[in-house]
């Protein structure tokens, strides 16, 4: 019972310290945090898995409260705006890393894993805003490999080709595998954001309708792909409306 009870003391002791590391983190040098998170990479449980959510903020430059105030603020432009989803995405700080189709995937399993670690920890702000996340990244993923606009651009778009070589891209049926698992892993999140972020309290009215629409509309919880389909039709209604 002692070594249990100091185990579990230590495990304290280095959740406090990671945490302290991550609000010391600077705008001028946010890679820092991840020598914070590697301090908890042993540590498995949701405090763990908290610092790992936090992390990926801080390291994509949300250090201070001020930048989440503006990202949902951002909201007000709606959902699917390249104001907001632009705001998200996870690109190193730096747009252009998404403009290939290698940086592309490389952010979408990056934001794939904070949005995994913050619903593990039962964020529920955390969970909301990295689904979003996920799914900027998500769609950037899908234009670069469909040879529409690669980068933040496809969020504006204006050329009437995107629209039709990412619904062409989604629908060939010799990119049935690659495409089921996209709706899969973002309708994996979505259901994650609609069991801890939107039911009960609600954290943001307009991103959660969204989120219910898809969980609605895909074939509930127990249907990741048909809600992760349901979801990109949701919020790039006009993008893909074609899509069937």
């Amino acid at each position: 019972m002692f070594t249990l009870s100091c185990g579990k003391a230590t495990d304290r002791d280095t959740l406090g310290d990671a945490q302290i590391c991550l609000d010391n983190v600077t705008i001028a040098n946010p890679d820092a945090a991840d020598a914070c998170v590697e301090k908890v990479s042993a540590i498995t449980t949701k405090a763990g898995d908290s610092i790992r959510c936090a992390g990926a903020f801080v390291k994509e430059g949300f250090t201070d409260a001020s930048s989440l105030v503006a990202t949902f603020s951002a909201v007000s432009s709606g959902s699917g705006s390249s104001a907001f989803l632009g705001s998200l995405v996870f690109d190193g700080r730096n747009s252009t890393n998404l403009t290939t189709t290698a940086g592309a995937e490389s952010y979408y399993t990056q934001a794939m894993k904070a949005s995994t670690y913050c619903a593990s920890a039962g964020l529920k702000v955390g969970t909301l805003l990295t689904t979003f996340s996920f799914l900027g990244n998500a769609m950037i993923n899908l234009a670069c490999k469909a040879t529409a606009t690669c980068g933040v651009g496809i969020f504006s778009t204006t050329n009437p080709l995107d629209a039709v070589n990412l619904v062409s891209y989604l629908t060939n049926t010799s990119n049935t595998s690659a495409i089921s698992q996209i709706y899969t892993d973002i309708g994996t999140l979505v259901i994650n954001s609609y069991l801890i972020s939107c039911v009960g309290t609600v954290v943001n009215a307009t991103l959660c309708e969204n989120v219910t629409t898809a969980v609605t509309t895909g074939g509930g919880t127990s249907a990741p792909a048909g809600v992760g389909k349901a979801f990109l039709k949701t919020v790039f209604s006009s993008t893909l409306s074609t899509l069937p």
